[in-house]
């Protein structure tokens, strides 16, 4: 119940706790055992709780926490971190559902995504001494004393000379309506973004550009991407205000991806160095080749992919019924052969075929081997898919 109160606070929102006393107007000691814990936790690290406000990211980790009334609380883990501001936004704190041990790792705070140049000090709420630190674009790494206290969770607390840094996105694309990524921000997942569509999401013309890493952002000087974009890779912080009128959002064409099920966990597999025909399967994720994609854009808003041993892309012209194999073939061109991929937010897409609109189904809580199927999409997390670049 402490780690759903910490996953609602990151998130903005708030718990309510009923107590429910005996006709004698006592409470049942079983929830005051719960009130005490709560005390004891709040007394220990109520500064990351009380008068916070929500952070860029709320959190990061596998485990995901329900919301709303009358839903079971999840027990997070060492990988599960919650983040939460002070009111001036100087100090972050990073809440880790349970002891990391020797080194706690936060992925989110990356080189790639954050300039902590200004961090000041990190410490652990509870704790009387400041803690070592170092960053590398893998995660900012914080050495732990010995668990000084059991408890819940732990809560590192990041002290800056000035505001907290702005955070990159970690897919996609974030553009700034002030050079220096100030201002107004809107998060662009990847698509195609018209000059009404990009006003809307963000009403002042785009000053800086931070695109995620592994992706793309194309600005066209006139609506409906016309004219020669300016391609952006990296982080620019001041972009000419009127260069930029409609924009798409693309995953990097020189880099290789993994295909993850949101299901299952595991991940699209060419199956090696095929001959064309072969059928494609979902195996445990590892770091082979046979598991990486290029994701190229074929025009229209479509893409092909590619594995990185084969050279084949995924072809779904043999796959034109829910539950049918889509295969592996030498790239023609084919409209079977292109892909439109739906950013259904927080890194998760849905990989529909441009012919038969079928999309890529796992089929389930399947075991590693089993051969990758196609579907109509119904919502349903066997139909997802997490793309990391690699």
């Amino acid at each position: 119940m402490i780690h759903a109160l910490i996953d609602r606070v990151s998130k903005g929102g708030n718990m309510l706790l009923n107590i429910s006393p005996t006709l004698e107007g006592t409470i049942p000691a079983e929830q005051r055992a719960v009130l005490a814990d709560f005390g004891t936790y709040l007394g220990r690290v109520g500064e990351s709780i009380y008068s916070t406000r929500v952070w860029d990211v709320y959190g990061e980790g596998p485990t995901k926490m329900g919301g709303g009334s009358f839903v079971s609380p999840k027990v997070g883990t060492a990988k599960d971190f919650r983040f939460t501001r002070d009111k001036s936004s100087r100090v972050l704190y990073a809440t880790v559902l349970a002891w990391p041990g020797a080194t706690a790792d936060l992925t989110t705070l990356s080189g790639k995504r954050i300039d902590l140049s200004s961090l000041k000090r990190v410490e652990l709420l509870g704790a009387p001494s400041a803690l070592k630190y170092t960053q590398d674009a893998a995660g900012l790494h914080v050495t732990l004393p010995a668990k000084p206290y059991d408890s819940p969770a732990y809560v590192l607390k990041l002290t800056f000379a000035g505001r907290i840094p702005v955070v990159g996105p970690a897919s996609g694309a974030k553009v700034f309506a002030d050079r220096g990524f100030r201002g107004a921000s809107a998060a662009l997942g990847v698509g195609g973004y018209t000059a009404a569509q990009l006003k809307a999401a963000l009403a002042k013309p785009v000053s800086a550009i931070w695109p995620g890493d592994g992706y793309q952002a194309l600005g066209y000087p006139a609506d409906d991407f016309a004219g020669t974009p300016s391609r952006f890779l990296v982080a620019t912080p001041d972009v000419r205000a009127s260069a930029i009128v409609s924009m798409r959002v693309a995953f990097d064409p020189a880099r290789w991806f993994r295909i993850v099920n949101v299901t299952s966990g595991l991940a699209v597999d060419g199956g090696g160095a095929v001959a064309a025909g072969s059928k494609l399967k979902v195996w445990t994720p590892d770091d082979s080749p046979n598991l990486q994609f290029g994701i190229e854009d074929a025009g229209d808003g479509f893409v092909k992919l590619a594995n990185r041993t084969s050279g084949l892309v995924i072809d779904g012209a043999g796959a034109t019924t829910a539950g049918g194999n889509p295969v592996q073939s030498a790239d023609t061109g084919a409209a079977s052969q292109q892909w439109a991929v739906t950013d259904t937010g927080g890194g998760v897409f849905v990989l529909a075929n441009r012919v038969t609109g079928l999309v890529l189904d796992s089929g389930g809580n399947v075991s590693s081997g089993s051969p990758l199927k196609v579907w109509n999409d119904d919502g349903s997390s066997n139909l997802r898919w997490s793309i990391s670049v690699v």
